[in-house]
């Protein structure tokens, strides 16, 4: 597939941690799994 899927999984991560950073706080990196996975799904694209 040639996507380093450590990257695009940290990216994913980063770019959802700081969509909610201070909105939330209650926010959990990993509470609603298809939101995180759209995420990684959006940055591997």
């Amino acid at each position: 597939m040639g996507v380093n899927a450590e990257n695009a999984v940290r990216i994913a991560l980063s770019l959802h941690k700081f969509s909610c950073n201070g909105f939330d706080i209650n926010f959990d990196d990993y509470r609603i799994s298809e939101e995180v996975i759209s995420n990684v799904m959006e940055v591997v694209e």
